[in-house]
């Protein structure tokens, strides 16, 4: 009798040691692909925040284009309204860089970002202290040096320091996407190995579990 309980209390042991190896690569296929999964879903959100600042970065570029046409119109027109667009295209200029500069984390991103502001600031000072005055007087022949010769260099170093600064953000961008593509991979392939495991584990289990229980069963 107590040989029989003591076969029967070895036979439950040796089940549920095989049963908990099972569980125990099954669990950590599971967490080892949770954490991928979360690593995918940071990278995306990464990526996520990056849009909105690309998106700013370009209405920048537009708006220093628009500034330009219009100061451009003004010289030529005189028109009142076309000075008034610049100086609405240039106020929101001014309001986006403000934002994507205080939402900056990063020193590279902050640095560009200022840079771009302070290339604007320039480009804006000029349109102001210097051509602005000179058309209202009717000096549309001094002003003309100034819109070649300071003007339109002030814009394409602002354009493109624009550019880079997108640049940037469309290289983040790019980044996070891919790091999220390779871990959604990643834990898709952690996935099968541990379902594939845990199946050819429990098949060799069974085997030697059903050897372990007919070899005591005889002795029975």
């Amino acid at each position: 009798m107590a040989k029989t309980v003591k076969l029967k209390m070895q036979l439950i042991t040796k089940m549920v040691a095989y049963f908990l190896l099972v569980v125990l690569v099954a669990a950590a296929g599971f967490v080892y692909t949770i954490g991928k999964i979360n690593d995918a879903a940071e990278a995306t959100a990464e990526a996520n925040k990056e849009l909105p600042r690309l998106i700013k970065a370009n209405r920048v570029g537009n708006n220093a284009g628009d500034e330009l046409a219009n100061i451009q119109s003004y010289f030529i027109t005189k028109d009142q309204q076309m000075l008034a667009n610049y100086r609405q295209a240039g106020a929101e200029n001014s309001k986006i860089e403000e934002e994507l500069i205080n939402a900056s984390v990063k020193a590279e991103g902050k640095r560009l970002i200022t840079e771009v502001k302070t290339l604007d600031d320039n480009y804006s000072k000029i349109v102001e202290e210097k051509i602005i005055p000179l058309v209202q007087a009717g000096k549309q022949e001094e002003a003309l040096p100034v819109m070649t010769g300071e003007l339109r260099p002030a814009v394409t170093d602002l354009n493109n320091k624009v550019d880079e600064y997108q640049a940037r953000r469309n290289e983040i961008i790019t980044d996070n996407l891919n790091r999220a593509v390779d871990n959604a991979g990643q834990a898709r392939r952690a996935a099968v190995i541990a379902a594939v495991s845990a199946a050819v584990l429990g098949v060799i289990i069974g085997f030697l579990a059903a050897r372990s229980i007919s070899r005591p069963v005889t002795q029975l």
